[in-house]
């Protein structure tokens, strides 16, 4: 939890910086691209996560089998995720540089999603401090590049970039540690066994969407609407909010697995 705890504390910091350099209307655009990503994000994630945590938990030794299978299922949702986001960058987006960084978002931003599958094995297996020293390191190297970045004077792009060396770097170190301390992915592809679990992720997908478009469509109109200028103004304000939710979902996390199991028995 430490760990966690200050990637949270890096991770505000090098937020506020960025958002000071990159000034307003260069802060509205990169906002309003994240806002797209993320808005898209319920089909990167589809509840996978949530559902993953509680069955393995549960599952006993089959849980190696719903991993390997989970884990197909995702690089399924993130091709999809990175198609949809594209398609809407070439027919909504009209400015070819904005389009261009969402583009590069949408296969950085996502891609991290693969290593979503590890943390929520280590959930199950109730290892959330290991969990937690995966985010929470990634956290101060996203922090890190954010600092490089901003040294190196970057643009939008650039920082865009270097921000996939922290997601790349997080789906390494969550797959190293899974395998080490709780299972290894059993690649037997059941078609029913992932038709059951694109089913059974519905109800957290939808929770998802919802909680995606009430957060984040915001950013995305006032773009829209008044121009990426106040839009940068809009998200430099949120930001703050979004720092604040960090940490409740960070004690969440612990809680979670824990009471997938008490209610199941």
């Amino acid at each position: 939890m430490l760990a966690l705890f200050l990637g949270k504390i890096f991770g505000a910091i090098a937020g506020v910086l960025l958002i000071r350099y990159l000034g307003a209307e260069k802060q509205g655009v990169y906002s309003y691209i994240l806002s797209i990503v993320y808005m898209f994000g319920f089909i990167t994630d589809f509840g996978l996560s949530a559902l993953l945590t509680r069955e393995v938990k549960i599952s006993g030794e089959k849980g190696a089998k719903i991993l390997g299978n989970s884990i197909l299922v995702q690089a399924g949702q993130i091709a999809a995720s990175i198609i949809f986001i594209n398609i809407y960058g070439v027919l909504f987006e009209m400015d070819a540089a904005v389009r261009y960084d969402l583009m590069l978002a949408s296969v950085i931003f996502t891609i991290m999603y693969m290593g979503n599958p590890f943390l929520a094995v280590l959930g199950s297996y109730e290892k959330m401090y290991l969990s937690g020293l995966v985010m929470g390191a990634a956290s101060i190297l996203n922090a890190l590049l954010i600092f490089i970045s901003i040294k190196l004077g970057f643009d939008i792009s650039g920082i865009i970039l270097m921000l996939g060396i922290s997601n790349i770097f997080y789906i390494i170190m969550a797959m190293i540690i899974c395998l080490k301390y709780a299972i290894k992915p059993v690649f037997n592809i059941e078609g029913a066994l992932i038709l059951n679990m694109v089913k059974m992720s519905i109800p957290f997908a939808l929770i998802g969407l919802f909680s995606y478009v009430f957060t984040k469509v915001d950013i995305f109109m006032l773009y829209k609407i008044r121009g990426p200028q106040d839009a940068g103004y809009y998200s430099a304000v949120v930001r703050v909010l979004d720092i604040i939710i960090a940490f409740v979902m960070m004690i969440m996390g612990p809680v979670y697995p824990r009471l997938a199991y008490v209610i199941n028995k």
